[in-house]
């Protein structure tokens, strides 16, 4: 039996299917919902879509006690796209069961503001410009070159176990001629453990276009890459008995 979603964008409405499939006959539905966004509204006149999926648009309170039900044990949970840190925080607060028990939350470019699992964004006082580099387990498809030299407007903070990616930038002094600092060192994405799970957080402006920029997809597919090497990891790890 295998379990499997389904997410069908229209013009009008988005609808889900969770279904249980086995190797031969029917599947069954585990959940069905439909929510009336009207993407496609006013389309023909201005060739845009609306933006209609946002926190006021759809009612994620009332699909919560659908979604948070054993559907998704495990697996992997990608938070993106959202504006404001306190909808994102509400989000994290319904998954952390799963993620205590094995799942992996990514959350991609979190609003400046949001703190949840130990985890904060911070914003820089004015953008900043440095040298990337990236932890020993990182890097396999991506290198630290192809991130540009930013500008870069946010990093993480708080309890990270794991910074994956980092940006050394070097603190200005007062006056011309006063010596050089050391460069300080800021984490662009960093990873931490919540019970069984795994929680990443990535401040990369290219990921919001992950689906057209290669140099987005590239970054996606190292994190993916590094989660699956962990659970690898994690799992050849002898037992303390």
């Amino acid at each position: 039996m295998t379990r499997v979603a389904a997410i069908d964008c229209g013009t009008n409405s988005i609808r889900l299917l969770v279904a249980d499939v086995p190797p031969e006959g029917a599947h069954t539905d585990l959940l069905r919902r439909m929510e009336v966004v009207r993407l496609g509204q006013g389309v023909d006149a201005t060739g845009r879509l609306a933006r209609a999926l946002t926190d006021e648009g759809v009612s994620a309170e009332a699909m919560a006690p659908d979604l948070t039900r054993d559907y998704f044990s495990g697996g992997l949970v990608i938070l993106a796209g959202f504006e404001r840190p306190e909808r994102l925080t509400w989000a994290c607060e319904k998954f952390t069961s799963r993620v205590d028990n094995g799942m992996t939350a990514l959350i991609i470019n979190p609003p400046a503001g949001f703190s949840s699992w130990g985890i904060k964004i911070a914003e820089f006082p004015q953008a900043r410009q440095g040298r990337l580099s990236f932890a020993p387990e990182f890097g396999r498809v991506l290198r630290a070159e192809d991130l540009g030299d930013g500008p870069w407007r946010q990093y993480v903070s708080g309890d990270c176990q794991s910074e994956l990616v980092r940006l050394e930038v070097a603190e200005e002094q007062a006056g011309k001629d006063a010596p050089a600092s050391e460069p300080k060192s800021y984490a662009l994405v960093a990873a931490s453990r919540l019970g069984r799970g795994l929680i990443i957080v990535a401040a990369i402006p290219q990921l919001d276009a992950a689906d057209s920029d290669a140099v987005g997809r590239y970054v996606l597919n190292e994190i993916v890459l590094w989660i699956i090497a962990e659970h690898r990891d994690n799992q050849q790890e002898p037992d303390d008995d």
